[in-house]
């Protein structure tokens, strides 16, 4: 997470100025103070132990062993960011998707990864378990060049499943009138239906088994 400091100045009657300090990391304002023109050579020094705790709290290992930058796998994910890369980064512990956004390069160390909202994509994905919640009921969850080790999707929710350019292990369709899109380069080892009215279909490039 990248943290931006600002130092606002304001001038009064008879020239007496006043100072605003805020910090802002991952979409919010997470430090703000003030303080007088007196105190300013003061500040530059004080300045760094705000900015200090908040990288130790923010690169500390997350309870699961995992030195993560930014926080907990949920916390990144769901920052506020359209785009997260998840580049260099391994991880074991479950999260979840609270809102659109892109995932990008993502180890998940074989763990769940919960999806709770539409317009989701998940780009060069792998070691997961892609778990599609009966919460989502608009927008598409799309999987793409995910051709790494060992990915499958569970689908207990979402109106639309788009999965392009990639290797999955297991597709399982727990939702009534699911409907999967598997296009180009993709692969699906077993896709697994368990209820009625489920339409999946492929384009020509595509090889999939169904297990009806």
């Amino acid at each position: 997470m990248l943290y931006k400091i600002d130092i606002w100045k304001f001038k009064f009657y008879k020239k007496k100025s006043i100072y605003f300090l805020t910090v802002r990391g991952g979409g919010a304002i997470l430090l703000v103070s003030n303080f007088m023109e007196k105190d300013m050579k003061k500040i530059k020094w004080l300045l760094l132990v705000p900015l200090l705790l908040l990288l130790e709290v923010s690169c500390a290992p997350d309870g699961n062993g995992n030195d993560v930058v930014g926080g907990s796998l949920t916390q990144q994910i769901n920052g506020g960011e359209s785009v997260v890369d998840l580049s260099g980064q391994k991880f074991s512990e479950d999260a979840s998707v609270n809102s659109g956004v892109v995932i990008k390069n993502g180890d998940f160390g074989g763990k769940t990864l919960t999806v709770n909202s539409g317009d989701v994509v998940l780009d060069n994905v792998q070691n997961v378990t892609l778990v599609i919640s009966e919460s989502v009921t608009s927008g598409t969850v799309t999987i793409k060049n995910s051709n790494g080790t060992s990915v499958s999707i569970v689908v207990k929710g979402g109106s639309s499943i788009t999965i392009c350019d990639s290797a999955i292990t297991n597709v399982s369709v727990e939702k009534e009138n699911a409907t999967v899109e598997l296009s180009g380069d993709t692969k699906v080892t077993n896709v697994d239906v368990k209820e009625e009215g489920t339409n999946i279909s492929s384009d020509s490039s595509s090889n999939w088994k169904c297990i009806c």
